[in-house]
């Protein structure tokens, strides 16, 4: 019974493998000595050419070993680990075991480099064990090697010297190296002097051409009354990509299956018609809960996945869509663009691959996308939309310095570029023109003041135009100010005010134990476990402290020491959690959580990176969150019978202090976002100002005699166990 594989490795007798140029290509480049490359994006049948491949050479006498990269180690392996999974893997594939005894074999040669061993492991192990043979060693999914945390260029230096060597010793001619995986010759080495791909032949895969399909017809016959033009309709919207043609025909013999007579019946002239129905139905329409195995998915996230790049990319694909003939250069965008699979070369101009992914990835999809990514999304479109005609679309003030802020180190589409280029050169032009009318204003201004001294009988006429003069340009810097020009210096300005501004006496209410680089060497693990907070809360708690607060992300247990800290959650009911709700959002600790004691520590950034405005609360969906810093507060002046008072118009009051929303043109703010509910921030100083100690000195008990003799420390106090200097930077999973 024939069947087809929607994924994974065809065997290499396999029915429906649909044998390409690249076979032949490949086959005779190999015989010939040639090393190879095929480097293509993924799901396009490498490893099926692979397999393939190493049994029509194995049945011609080649002896053919197979690495797979994934299995030798990624971002956490050492050198030393990489190396000897490299010489490991072809002691295996090569059936070594009899032969060499590889943990004497390695240990003999610690005084040379894991390179030289490796070399001598592929003169020794492998041309010398099989003197007469012709090896062929295949290294599948190469693209792994990206992830290595250390220089990976002597290993290409050391392929190039087995293809080098061939003219010093002609054992070196047994040897052959071909490679597979989905990545650019570019993304494997950085010193173009030392890489091997400038000295083997890059095999390029390419679709299943209809003059090759006949075993993918074949499958079909006795299942269909005309297989033959199905298969010609699947290729007309999948161009040959081998994944989606062996998945419709796979639905297409099920479907025949799934009949009382176990074949289908197609009028004629209807076959293209009802293949669109199958791909529509089964593919296209909710195609994210229909993509299995995944493939559709793989394409998105490769896309997405590419950081400050996205946005370039984007673009790039967008204008493709739109019909704009777009030249396939060398740049980093375009080279993932292709890894894809998303685009291909048509004649050096870029274009979608298939019908399938242009349906799937359509306008909406790259609109949605682009939404996400840009801040200034709805006048862009609009800008677009005018043609670039209409330049009340194009941002001003605060809206033009936040996308600016945005788009920094990241690499946007050319109508980005133009589109800002457009806003800056407006906002050029009005400050000019502004600051012209102020200069005019001002001349007038001087000229009717001399006019008044050296002509005193028409003093009073000139006295009203200088009240004119000085209430135009009055109202000329109040327009200034409303388009958002002299944000900035306002800014500056509340800054400066801060900072000359006598400091307040440290709070004696508060103690910050603080986590530094010291901290971590003392205790020797990082991530911290969760033991040391269990610890560390625990002498905290024997002071009995108003309120502890644990401003470190712990979504995830890091032993030892976790069920310790579950227990000691659910035994401290005044102990307060950390969150990020905005954004990437991460998780609480899931039993404070449970218990309602977590608070978010996400803070508001202004244009220029800094921090004026606090953010008290956010509402997600149904759930409103508050801040971290507000539940300490709320916790601690709890205790002494304080709690909060609502008042009108969303103020509200603790004690005799009243709060009120931050208006998007308070302050020096003119049009800012205030969602959530924010307010301006009263700064108290930097972590010196307060009462502090580490968390080395909490774990030994070594606090400051004058916080315990003030009872600063064992009676009122709000702690905020949190992570200072580099530590604070580190990813959130390594808390």
């Amino acid at each position: 019974m024939t069947n087809y594989q929607v994924g994974g490795s065809l065997r290499h007798d396999d029915p429906t493998y649909v044998v390409r140029q690249a076979d032949a290509k490949l086959y005779q480049a190999v015989k010939a000595g040639e090393f190879c490359h095929i480097l293509s994006p993924r799901q396009m049948g490498k490893s099926s050419l692979l397999v393939r491949t190493k049994y029509r050479l194995e049945a011609e006498g080649f002896r053919c070993g197979v690495l797979d990269m994934t299995t030798i180690g990624g971002e956490y392996t050492t050198p030393v680990q990489w190396y000897k999974g490299v010489v490991t893997q072809l002691w295996l594939a090569f059936n070594l075991r009899g032969k060499i005894h590889l943990k004497s074999w390695w240990q003999e040669r610690e005084d040379i480099s894991f390179l030289q061993r490796c070399c001598q492991f592929i003169e020794e192990g492998l041309l010398g064990e099989f003197s007469s043979e012709r090896l062929v060693i295949f290294m599948d999914e190469i693209d792994r090697i990206l992830s290595i945390d250390f220089p990976i260029d002597d290993f290409w230096a050391l392929i190039r010297f087995c293809y080098n060597q061939r003219a010093i010793n002609p054992d070196y001619n047994r040897i052959v190296f071909a490679f597979f995986g989905v990545a650019a010759p570019s993304d494997l080495i950085r010193d173009r002097s030392r890489t091997s791909f400038n000295i083997g032949q890059a095999i390029e895969l390419q679709g299943f051409k209809p003059e090759e399909v006949q075993p993918l017809i074949q499958g079909l016959a006795g299942k269909i009354n005309t297989p033959e033009t199905i298969v010609k309709a699947i290729l007309a919207w999948t161009s040959g990509q081998p994944f989606l043609t062996q998945k419709l025909c796979k639905l297409v013999w099920k479907a025949a299956e799934n009949t009382e007579q176990g074949r289908l019946v197609i009028p004629p002239g209807q076959e293209s018609e009802w293949v669109e129905n199958l791909v529509r139905s089964r593919i296209i329409n909710n195609w994210a809960s229909q993509d299995d195995p995944e493939h559709l998915r793989t394409i998105q996230n490769r896309i997405q996945g590419n950081g400050q790049r996205t946005g370039r990319m984007l673009g790039i694909y967008q204008q493709v869509l739109q019909g704009v003939e777009i030249e396939a250069d060398d740049s980093r965008e375009t080279t993932e663009l292709l890894l894809s699979g998303l685009l291909v070369k048509n004649q050096g101009i870029l274009q979608v691959k298939n019908r399938i992914y242009e349906e799937v990835f359509n306008q909406t999809w790259v609109t949605k996308k682009l939404v996400s990514l840009r801040p200034y999304a709805d006048a862009f479109n609009a800008w677009i939309a005018a043609k670039k005609q209409n330049q009340s679309h194009l941002l001003q003030g605060e809206a033009l310095r936040e996308a600016l802020t945005w788009s920094q180190g990241k690499s946007l589409s050319d109508l980005d570029y133009q589109f800002l280029a457009a806003s800056q050169e407006l906002n050029r032009r009005d400050i000019q023109n502004a600051l012209k009318a102020i200069e005019k204003a001002n001349s007038l201004l001087s000229s009717a003041t001399k006019k008044a001294k050296t002509e005193p009988i028409r003093h009073r006429l000139w006295r009203g135009w200088i009240g004119v003069i000085s209430f135009s340009t009055t109202i000329l810097v109040i327009l200034l100010r409303l388009t958002g020009l002299l944000q900035g210096l306002e800014w500056d300005v509340w800054d400066k005010f801060f900072r000359v501004r006598p400091l307040e006496p440290p709070d004696p209410r508060i103690v910050i134990v603080t986590i530094d680089e010291n901290d971590i060497t003392q205790i020797g693990q990082w991530p911290l476990p969760d033991a040391v907070f269990a610890e560390a809360i625990t002498r905290l708690k024997a002071d009995n402290p108003r309120v502890i607060g644990l401003d470190v992300y712990r979504d995830l247990p890091v032993e030892p020491g976790h069920q310790e800290l579950v227990e000691l959650f659910q035994s401290t009911p005044n102990l307060i959690g950390a969150e990020k709700v905005v954004g990437n959002s991460v998780n609480p600790p899931a039993t404070l959580n449970e218990l309602g004691q977590v608070g978010f520590v996400d803070m508001v950034l202004d244009a220029d990176r800094k921090v004026r405005r606090g953010l008290i609360s956010v509402k997600r969906g149904d759930n409103l969150h508050l801040s971290f810093s507000l539940k300490l507060a709320l916790q601690y002046l709890e205790t002494q019978g304080i709690t909060p008072q609502t008042q009108a118009q969303h103020h509200w009051q603790l004690g005799q202090a009243i709060f009120s929303p931050l208006d998007k043109n308070d302050g020096g703010y003119i049009r800012v976002n205030t969602g959530g509910y924010q307010i301006l921030l009263n700064y108290r100083g930097s972590l010196k100002d307060f009462y502090n100690i580490s968390l080395t000195d909490l774990l030994e008990n070594q606090i400051p005699v004058e916080i315990k003799r003030d009872n600063r420390y064992s009676i009122k106090l709000a702690v905020t166990v949190s992570s200072a200097g580099g530590v604070g930077n580190c990813d959130r999973r390594q808390v």
